[in-house]
């Protein structure tokens, strides 16, 4: 009842690799270290899990819900050290949430707490590494307490990008974790507000300032929850929840002069599927994978294929 986590091959062959039960709920996607272990959190059990490819799970580190955290929404993201590094959406001094480190021996460090003001909480994304240090967004908080998007360096200290207003520039940047171009450009997406409330996809440059590159009007897309990807030539891909001709969601793409294009809309419940909430995968030849939460023949959820 907890989940699980599984392999696909080419030929749509699905095996399970483990299942939880009593060590939590999986939630937030998966990272693999160079031997191929994966790496993820859960929450009921609030752990930090490691999955051997035989279906071995260790856990890493359990929450206490106090000063090391609560309530792991999203995956983690590992160092060339092994290091892992994560975020939680309470817990923590301020009982807001924390940035969190677990070394390769299994030692968890609250790097960052947040405090529910000014510097943001609740956060609910994974995060990038990238010069040293840790990027990613806050669903609460910020100067108008509709979110931010912020900066931890290892050792701590921490610095707000951006506080989303909740007027036309977003609100509520949820579980995706924004992304980083060649420049230092910062590109993401919040869940909601823009001109239509269904939310926005944005770009923070390196000096801060905020630039709105789309707000969804439902037709196209409405809350995008998961991150964007990007291609070589500056294409950005994601997923929106609802919207669309079904109103069960899109996968689009956002080319670099602007214009937006709807790749696909889902058709319901019992289709193609319903309501991606997952950051989508590219291979090198430029197909796009994803999962949607509902839909399918069975009702409970798809994986799917868009063809380049």
């Amino acid at each position: 009842q907890g989940g699980t986590v599984f392999s696909l091959a080419r030929d749509g062959t699905l095996a399970v690799l483990h299942a939880f039960g009593n060590d939590g709920l999986t939630f937030g996607r998966l990272t693999q270290d160079k031997t191929g272990n994966l790496y993820g959190v859960t929450q009921g059990g609030d752990s930090a899990f490691e999955l051997a490819l035989d279906g071995t799970e260790t856990v890493l580190h359990s929450f206490g819900k106090g000063a090391d955290g609560d309530l792991p929404y999203s995956g983690m993201i590992i160092d060339k050290e092994g290091n892992l590094y994560g975020t939680t959406a309470g817990g923590g001094t301020g009982g807001c949430g924390t940035v969190f480190k677990i070394s390769p021996d299994g030692t968890e460090s609250v790097l960052y707490n947040f405090q529910c003001d000014v510097d943001g909480g609740s956060p609910q994304s994974s995060l990038f590494l990238k010069s040293g240090a840790l990027y990613g967004t806050t669903s609460e908080g910020g100067a108008a307490g509709a979110g931010t998007v912020f900066k931890v360096s290892l050792n701590g200290n921490e610095t707000v990008i951006y506080s989303f207003t909740g007027g036309d520039d977003g609100k509520l940047p949820e579980y995706g974790a924004p992304i980083m171009d060649q420049a230092g450009k910062i590109y993401g997406v919040a869940s909601q507000g823009g001109a239509s409330r269904c939310g926005t996809i944005y770009q923070i440059s390196p000096n801060g300032t905020f630039a709105l590159l789309h707000a969804f009007t439902k037709s196209d897309g409405c809350n995008p929850d998961g991150g964007l990807i990007a291609d070589a030539t500056g294409g950005l891909y994601g997923t929106t929840k609802f919207g669309g001709r079904a109103d069960w969601g899109t996968v689009f793409m956002l080319a670099p002069d602007g214009s937006e294009t709807v790749l696909h809309s889902f058709t319901g419940r019992h289709g193609d599927g319903a309501e991606p909430l997952s950051t989508l995968i590219a291979d090198k030849k430029g197909n796009l994978y994803g999962t949607t939460s509902l839909g399918g023949a069975n009702g409970v959820g798809t994986i799917f294929w868009i063809r380049e």
